[in-house]
């Protein structure tokens, strides 16, 4: 099991990036991976290009998933190793059908339950077994094997999106320090990064279908200050920089270093009690899942947090452009518009 997903990863889609690189073709999109009957790993794709590079995209894929040594073996059916379909849009969209495998590979409670169409507990056709069980299976199989089961390509990296988070986070903290980064196209991406928007932080970040190098901010590392248990001097985050500006444009997400130290023994004569600790109240479940109201969520002592009112509008002065009022806005500022935005856009598909 774990021999047939190392192929895939880093002989299957390595030589797939390999070739596209080489041929100037670009892709995005996603793979998830579940368990197959053969004992393998089974994957499904959904992948996005431009209309005039599909084909040459889906052929180079398939010569690459048919080549090997045991390629001849399968004759002209190649569907065994490798099979592409356009998306239809009447049978669905791409969401839906991703978001099926998502679903089956990710948590019970979305498939447990009753079918409305049939009456019946929805049912795995594949396994003959409920949807639940077989969301189950899948979870522990991941888990036992180690097996990736969701992976974003050619995208904007995601790493850059949590440090940029880290940091509105920081720059809330210190309402004293810097509001916003001094290039406006960086504090751009902050802006949607700290919105939670991920589709403007692509955006922001330059689009998809670029490469890498294209992306306006990248992971900064830097040197570690002490040797690690080898003895070797290891590479940290150290933030985020953007490679089109320079060195100047480095901005430090981690300021604080982190060591495991050893716990101190305790003394022979202290004393220590049996059973268990129950001091607190009760915490709030852990789980992929949240059914409290935007306005009635409940932190970790399970105690229910007052309704958060929207913040006011901050107004336009007279006499002042858009662009520069919105460059001026604060971050709490920001963060009460575009909550407000979001609001409405809700209530008009409601």
């Amino acid at each position: 099991m774990r021999d047939s997903s190392d192929y895939l990863v880093n002989t299957f889609f390595a030589a797939v990036r390999k070739k596209l690189n080489r041929d100037g073709l670009r892709w995005y999109g996603i793979r998830t991976v579940e368990p197959h009957h053969d004992g393998t790993v089974h994957w499904h794709m959904m992948v996005f290009a431009h209309p005039d590079e599909i084909e040459t995209i889906v052929s180079h894929v398939c010569d690459i998933a048919h080549s090997g040594k045991t390629a001849t073996s399968w004759g002209d059916d190649i569907t065994p190793r490798f099979k592409a379909e356009y998306v239809d849009g009447s049978k669905g969209t791409p969401t839906s059908y991703i978001a099926t495998y998502i679903g089956k590979n990710l948590d019970s409670r979305a498939v447990d339950g009753i079918d409305p169409k049939t009456g019946k507990p929805r049912v795995d056709h594949e396994t003959g077994k409920s949807m639940a069980e077989s969301v189950e299976r899948a979870i522990g199989w991941a888990r036992l094997h180690r097996v990736r089961q969701f992976q974003f390509f050619g995208i904007p990296s995601r790493q850059v999106w949590r440090e940029l988070r880290r940091l509105a986070s920081q720059m809330a903290r210190n309402p004293e320090g810097p509001q916003r980064l001094k290039d406006d196209a960086m504090d751009a991406v902050l802006a949607a990064a700290d919105a939670g928007c991920f589709a403007s932080y692509i955006e922001k970040q330059g689009g998809v279908l670029v490469p890498r190098k294209d992306y306006l901010i990248r992971t900064a590392y830097d040197l570690a200050d002490e040797l690690n248990d080898y003895g070797e001097q290891s590479v940290q985050i150290y933030g985020i920089w953007s490679p089109l500006i320079g060195e100047s444009s480095r901005v430090c997400t981690h300021p604080d270093n982190w060591k495991l130290v050893r716990r101190k023994p305790e003394a022979e004569d202290s004393a220590r009690e049996n059973g268990f600790d129950l001091q607190g109240g009760p915490a709030a479940p852990w789980t992929r899942g949240n059914n409290c109201p935007r306005v009635q969520e409940t932190d970790n002592n399970g105690t229910e947090q007052p309704e958060e009112r929207p913040a006011p509008w901050p107004q336009i002065p007279d006499g002042v452009e858009v662009n520069e009022w919105m460059r001026s806005l604060k971050r709490h500022e920001r963060r009460a518009l575009m909550r407000s935005l979001r609001d409405k856009q809700a209530k008009k598909q409601q």
